[in-house]
């Protein structure tokens, strides 16, 4: 599928185990890795070869994880997400391919040969002569195979066609090849299993022999002789062919339409030492092995045109022979097998080699050319003179590099070994100290200085000779490659356009490609259904190997003129400008539909599934919701907690509303739910609307608000604002009061008169009574401070109390009355004092008595403002929204606050002057005595 065993692991391990869910995040979250563990894994794989134990554990492991698959009910070849959305083509990227089953080596291919515009024009343009689909089955059994194999060869074009044609322009982020597999046949018409691990050069061969042979159909006429046997092939000509053989300047000869691409003609010598007998054979090749102990490309291709060959056998013998080989020309696409898995006899199994081989970006093959053999030979005979002082030197080096095959250099020894004689020192100045002991001084009282200062020179010795071979091994390359810079060797110049990579080890393991956008000059990783854009160097990196398991396995350069540009471009994976693209304009009209039906499909995939999403989402919110009140409403069973209950959301005091009916808050929270959700309400919706047709035939008449259901809501929403509200001033009023912050008690009555005229529910009662206690215990706050001497005190305080008479409490209210009476007290007593102070104040009380007659008593007061709590809840009722839904139902929210107002108030004195308004209202006594004794026996004023 793309992804390694590793990350399997960690997807597993994030999801605790959750099969579906690890498979569904590593299929959309390619890039989400750790790169600390990265790091670690890159590390751990820096090992030897496995053992055979180990490759059958790795065995082992992958049946486990198959197993486990199928427990889960799922298949691991053909998974798909279960999310659509994920399966929608990122704008911009290409089309990834499906993994079938081991089948990642094909889909490498397959994103390759789409890069090669030539091949896909062919392709695209395909359309197999008429008379092939007449054709009867041959009587002929010599003819069966030949009939039975072409017949497969044309089926494999026309499915590569619809494959290719969708991976121009499908919507998807990754379609299936696995009918094109499913037509691929060997050269004896039998189906090539799909699911080994195969050899791609060989396989790449076979796939390239396959689409020809199916090409090549589109010019034959065939006819049959009315016995089921054909008549020989007659072709064609056409017009359209003779276009498409000088596409882009590349010549195709007339016998073939791709194979030019990718095969050509060489001539291989051979001779004969012993007998100076030399044999010419002209053969076809489609693939260049190279021997990964060469270490670089150029140094491997001839490595591999001139070799020996033990045990030749000829004349009923076996001798040593010389072979050469010399291409006549070379094929438009060439590619490099890099030969990494040997035969090990020791373990007698196969074994992968990791070491590093380089190879450049571009590549001229003049050098390897009959037509510059002769100047080519002697150029060689002078580069391996250069090679062998070069092998020379890199054994010098590597003696110093990799000392006795130690993988250690002589300088990190001498390193040290430095290093130890120090610490040694250090242990034997310790050891001289009487309160240090060391038990590490093995050369205690010797001198080191000498020994230290002969290694640090051998040492300055070494790192000057490595640096002086390296310098001599650049100067032999450089001079390596002056011998082929010549203009008549740089004439047919190769760019490196896709390298298949192998991670893992030999017979198992993953293979992903990464290949050369020209259009948009850019690099991308294939790795089956993942696709992501990487950087030169990291492709470079990736692909030399010497690091982990990962290495190029085949290397493929592309003529540069098969890739030169055209007018219009090749393909463009932007979605909005694809249509304007040669590869576009190439797919038969008929797939074009098939592409725009399927891409309507996933489009209706993606909209049923997030209506699915959204309704699932809705759902869920709307049974918590429900659920949530009648589990709460269930619990209460008396008048506070009905209060607390309404208080809670405006659900919830829909829900306790008495007029309303059971389902009303059900409806209104689906309604609230909804819109939570989407961003309108459920009557937005068409009756047509996907969602709302889920909805309707889910809840039924829940979807349906009538106006009368409206109405009431609209009303009940005002009452729970009110009361809302008015709770959380009753309980700021009380949090005042259990402060002695009297002027805002006052200022916060005033604001709640003013904003509900005429109120008379439980909460402007409260109020009242907060209105009633504050009165009494102002009185006595009057007293207090005329007894302090804060005689300006006392006279705000009085202003308060007549204000609160005048403007709050009803003149009949036995409050009043009483309040009065204790300020006609204080004046008394203060007149009674013969202070020198009273006649000041005298006029005051006059005129104080005057205004409560009249209603018109001011207090000294800042009435333009009021306190911030309040500012907070005004600003709040403004931009109150009740239609959120908040469970306020938490120890400090107002639904609870609010029904222990009495006990907060019980905890506090304020408590006494509550039952002195009480006691006066329920015995109508308003004698002076009573206030004497709430005063005495809570210790606010101490009279002698």
């Amino acid at each position: 599928m793309g992804f390694g065993e590793k990350q399997a692991r960690d997807a597993l391990s994030k999801f605790d185990n959750d099969l579906q869910q690890a498979l569904n995040f590593l299929i959309t979250n390619p890039s989400d890795i750790d790169p600390e563990l990265e790091e670690a894994v890159k590390l751990s794989l820096q090992e030897p070869q496995p053992s055979e134990l180990m490759m059958q554990q790795d065995i082992e492991m992958n049946k486990a994880i198959i197993e486990s698959m199928k427990g889960f009910g799922l298949d691991p070849i053909q998974y798909e997400p279960l999310n659509p959305e994920s399966c929608k083509r990122k704008n911009g990227m290409p089309v990834g391919l499906k993994n079938i089953g081991n089948t990642c080596y094909f889909n490498s291919l397959i994103q390759f040969y789409f890069m090669i515009p030539k091949l896909v024009f062919e392709i695209l343009t395909f359309e197999c002569h008429p008379s092939h689909a007449l054709q009867l089955p041959p009587l002929d059994n010599s003819k069966k195979l030949e009939y039975s194999r072409k017949k497969a060869s044309i089926s494999l074009v026309q499915e590569l066609q619809k494959l290719m044609s969708f991976m121009v322009c499908s919507s998807r982020k990754y379609i299936d090849p696995s009918k094109v597999l499913n037509s691929l046949v060997d050269e004896f018409a039998k189906e090539i299993r799909v699911g080994d691990q195969k050899d791609v050069g060989e396989f790449h061969l076979i796939l390239v022999a396959r689409i020809e042979e199916g090409l090549q159909t589109r010019f034959e006429i065939q006819e049959n002789d009315g016995k089921n046997n054909i008549k020989p092939v007659e072709k064609q000509s056409s017009p359209q062919r003779k276009e498409s053989m000088n596409f882009i300047g590349h010549q195709i000869s007339d016998d073939s339409i791709i194979l030019p691409l990718f095969n050509a003609k060489q001539v291989e010598y051979l001779r004969i030492p012993s007998t100076g007998q030399e044999l010419r054979n002209e053969v076809v090749f489609g693939q260049i092995i190279l021997d990964v102990e060469e270490k670089d490309l150029y140094s491997a291709w001839d490595s591999s045109y001139h070799c020996k060959i033990d045990d030749y056998y000829i004349n009923e013998s076996t001798i040593t022979a010389e072979q050469e080989i010399w291409p006549q020309k070379f094929p438009g696409v060439l590619l490099f097998q890099i030969q990494r898995v040997k035969y090990d006899k020791i373990s007698q199994n196969s074994i992968k080699i990791h070491k590093k081989f380089t190879f450049p970006e571009e590549i001229f093959t003049d050098r390897f050319l009959l037509k510059n053999m002769n100047l080519c030979r002697e150029l060689r005979t002078q580069m391996l003179i250069l090679k062998n002082q070069a092998r020379k030197i890199e054994c010098q080096l590597e003696s110093f590099t990799n000392y006795h095959g130690s993988e250690v250099s002589v300088e990190k020894m001498l390193r040290s070994c430095i290093k130890f004689l120090e610490r040694q020192e250090n242990a034997s100045a310790m050891n001289q100290d009487e309160t240090l002991t060391c038990d590490n001084a093995l050369l205690e009282n010797i001198d080191l200085t000498e020994s230290k200062q002969i290694l640090n020179a051998y040492k300055k010795k070494v790192r000057n000779s490595i640096k002086e071979m390296e310098k001599q091994l650049e100067r032999i390359y450089e001079n390596i490659g002056d011998l082929y810079n010549r203009p008549e060797l740089r004439e047919n110049k190769y760019k490196l356009h896709s390298i298949l990579v192998h991670d893992g080890y030999a017979g198992s393991g993953h293979y992903y490609a990464y290949v050369h956008d020209i259009e948009g000059n850019k690099w991308r990783k294939y790795s089956d259904l993942i696709i992501t854009d990487v950087s030169f160097d990291t492709v470079i990196t990736d692909s030399i190997g010497g690091n982990a398991l990962a290495s190029a396995y085949c290397l493929l350069y592309v003529k540069e003129d098969i890739l030169a540009k055209d007018q219009l471009p090749y393909w463009d994976f932007d979605i909005e400008s694809m249509n304007n693209t040669i590869y576009y304009k190439q797919i038969p009209t008929v797939i074009q539909k098939e592409i725009q039906e399927d891409n309507k499909k996933l489009e209706d995939e993606i909209a049923n599934f997030q209506v699915s999403q959204v309704f699932s989402k809705i759902q869920g919110l709307h049974e918590s919701r429900v659920d949530e009140i009648g589990r709460i409403y269930s619990n209460s069973n008396n008048k506070i907690e009905e209060i607390r209950l309404a208080l809670i959301n405006f659900p919830f005091h829909l829900k306790v509303s008495i007029a309303s009916s059971n389902d009303l808050f059900k409806k209104f929270i689906l309604d609230m739910c909804v819109k939570e959700i989407t961003g309108k309400n459920i009557e937005s919706f068409a009756f047509t609307d996907p969602l709302f047709v889920k909805l309707r035939n889910t809840y039924g008449s829940l979807v349906t608000i009538t106006k009368l259901d409206k109405d009431y809501i609209e009303k009940e929403r005002k009452v729970f604002i009110k009361n809302y509200f008015d709770a959380k001033i009753c309980v700021t009023l009380m949090q005042y009061l259990t402060c002695d912050r009297f002027e805002d008690v006052f200022k916060g009555i005033l604001f709640h008169v003013a904003e509900h005229d005429n109120n008379f529910s439980d909460y402007a009662r409260f109020i009242k009574e907060c209105a009633k206690a504050l009165t009494l215990r102002l009185t006595t706050e009057a007293f207090k401070l005329f007894i302090n001497g804060d005689h300006e005190g006392m006279c705000r305080v009085s202003t308060i109390i007549g204000h609160l008479i005048g403007e709050i409490l009803e003149s009949s209210d036995i409050i009043c009355k009483a309040a009065i009476k204790r300020l006609e007290t204080l004046r008394d007593e203060f007149k009674n004092s013969r202070s020198p102070l009273f006649p000041t104040y005298e006029p005051f009380f006059k005129k104080l008595f005057a205004d409560i007659s009249t209603y018109s008593v001011i207090a000294q007061v800042d009435l333009t403002t009021i306190p911030d709590e309040i500012e907070f809840i005004k600003a709040e009722l403004v931009a109150f929204d009740s239609d959120s839904w908040f469970l306020g139902n938490k120890a400090d929210d107002i639904a609870v606050s609010y029904v222990k107002i009495k006990e907060i108030r019980d905890k506090h004195i304020i408590k006494e002057w509550f039952l002195l308004a009480e006691n006066i209202s329920r015995t109508r006594q308003t004698a002076e005595k009573l206030f004497r004794d709430v005063e005495k026996s809570t210790l606010v004023i101490t009279r002698n």
